[in-house]
């Protein structure tokens, strides 16, 4: 049977997975996501080439893959998937990887990025025409922020105490880019998206949204519930080194507190 380019690029994006992580892992891996998306009424896609998306980061590098990409309407449109593309220093290769969260805007934000201190360095640079702007206190310890000079001043109002340390709770090794219409949460790495607190950490993206939102409208801001301890420390291991493991549950994430209406459905099975 002759393959179509969809059926070409999905064969392409599975053997490059399949090679970066071992087959069965990966198969193991594919089946779980796949099975949680099914029961939570979401979209699971193998992976994308050269995907086409608002911000900077996709059009940087050759070699554009989005791995694992799904999509939902729970709690706000969102998509998220792991992404790897290359980048040339002369002739040398230099492989990147990354994860990305992105939410649909219900209320209008300025454009701006929010630029993580923290290592490794972006692969990529705020775009034109933004530039560096001021900040005062801890959060410019951590990060840099830009914004076109038209602005400055309401990126400045929008980044209260309360916002930037929800942003600092949720986001401290990861990069924030708004654009018209949709807000990209960028982690500097591929992040493990079938273990539930990665599910956990996208509700609490979600609130950062929902905060940021409530800010720029000038409405008062409550106390945000992504910073408790708990959170924080299932969180800070999704930045962990990987660990390796003989076996892995697969079948669907226990559901979280961002709406999923999913029961459990578990099978252990050994992936090598």
């Amino acid at each position: 049977m002759r393959s179509t380019p969809q059926s070409r690029s999905g064969l392409a994006v599975a053997r490059i997975r399949s090679h970066l992580r071992g087959p069965r892992e990966r198969e193991a891996e594919e089946y779980r996501l796949a099975r949680f998306a099914e029961a939570n009424g979401f979209t699971y896609t193998t992976g994308q080439l050269d995907p086409e998306r608002s911000a900077v980061l996709f059009g940087v590098g050759t070699s554009r893959v989005v791995s694992d990409l799904i999509e939902g309407v729970t709690p706000r449109p969102f998509e998220t998937a792991n992404y790897s593309f290359d980048t040339w220093v002369g002739r040398v290769r230099m492989p990147r990887a990354a994860n990305y969260v992105s939410f649909e805007l219900w209320g209008g934000l300025p454009a701006m990025t929010i630029v993580a201190k923290a290592p490794p360095a972006a692969a990529w640079e705020p775009p034109a025409p933004q530039e560096r702007i001021r900040i005062e206190g801890d959060f410019a310890s951590r990060f840099e922020v830009f914004t076109a000079r038209a602005t400055e001043e309401a990126v400045r109002h929008l980044l209260s105490p309360e916002a930037q340390a929800a942003i600092t709770a949720v986001a401290a090794q990861c990069d924030i880019e708004v654009t018209a219409d949709r807000v990209f949460v960028i982690a500097r790495r591929q992040l493990p998206m079938a273990e539930p607190a990665y599910w956990e950490r996208i509700a609490d993206l979600a609130s950062l949204m929902t905060l940021l939102e409530a800010r720029g409208r000038g409405d008062r801001t409550a106390a945000f519930e992504g910073a408790d301890l708990g959170r924080r420390t299932r969180r800070e291991a999704l930045f962990a080194a990987p660990r390796v493991a003989r076996a892995a549950v697969v079948g669907c994430l226990l559901p979280l507190a961002i709406g999923l209406a999913a029961a459990a459905v578990l099978t252990r099975i050994v992936v090598g």
